[in-house]
């Protein structure tokens, strides 16, 4: 499978492309990127899915929802990640966790993964962000690689008001009402939507900004280079965190594949 670009993967995560590089080096100190394990895993567990259930992680990261669900549940998972030192940590964890022939994880351009569509149980796009689009084209983006009846576990968010957002890569967020419609317009149920209260999105913020500075501060005196560059990162997810907290609405949502009509 093809692979982003340095400067690709940079753009993604919203660094300079002069510490492109030192991508996993930032993120060190976090397994979950972002993600919820138990979150997920919960809510698929009340599904009742077979044991051998096919899951697709778009964006598995360092595979923390992807072992959480193959440890909890019992699945078979497939995850894959642009980035070859997240999917090999993920490899790794998933050894340690004792659930490595349940996982397998690839380094790749996930978008790829609909030119050779599979027909998967469950797809899961967890803190991924808009590679597909807005929701309406990333459910119509997934549906391809997912089977009817199936699940799409989509996590985002939407604007609590009609007051638009003006931040890189949040473009596509809408109202409650029209981000409903966006997940729907291809006929899919929503199965349930969870909510991340302020409180706990406070919490996760400040633990994450808390790290990222400690690990900036040693990049810093480790390549004073780039000292420019990575104060302007710390500054971007300070910026990020504030507006998580005050005007987006982060939410989980489990969508349920729709057949096809009979002929």
């Amino acid at each position: 499978m093809k692979t982003r670009t340095k400067a690709e993967i940079a753009e993604y995560f919203g660094v300079d492309s002069s510490i492109g590089s030192l991508i996993p080096t930032l993120l060190a100190d976090f397994y979950e990127l972002g993600s919820d394990p138990d979150r997920i895993a919960s809510l698929l567990a009340p599904l009742g899915l077979p044991r051998d259930a096919r899951v697709l992680d778009i964006g598995c990261g360092k595979g923390a929802v992807a072992i959480e669900v193959a440890r909890s549940l019992g699945l078979q998972v497939r995850g894959v990640d642009m980035l070859e030192p997240f999917v090999e940590e993920a490899r790794q964890r998933a050894e340690a966790a004792g659930v490595a022939t349940l996982c397998t994880f690839e380094c790749g351009d996930a978008r790829q993964l609909l030119n050779d569509p599979g027909r998967y149980d469950v797809v899961l796009l967890i803190s991924v962000g808009e590679i597909f689009g807005a929701l309406d084209a990333t459910v119509q983006a997934l549906r391809t690689v997912a089977r009817p009846g199936g699940y799409l576990v989509i996590d985002d968010g939407y604007l609590p008001t009609d007051a638009r957002v003006s931040y890189p890569g949040w473009d596509h967020l809408a109202n409650h009402e029209e981000t409903m419609r966006r997940l729907t317009s291809c006929g899919d149920a929503i199965v349930q939507e969870a909510l991340v209260t302020s409180e706990e999105m406070a919490e996760m913020n400040a633990a994450y900004n808390r790290r990222i500075q400690a690990r900036v501060k040693q990049l810093t005196h480790a390549h004073p280079e780039h000292s420019a560059a990575l104060s302007a990162y710390v500054a971007k997810e300070l910026d990020e965190s504030q507006k998580l907290e005050t005007q987006i609405q982060c939410a989980t949502w489990l969508l349920r594949v729709a057949s096809p009509a009979p002929r």
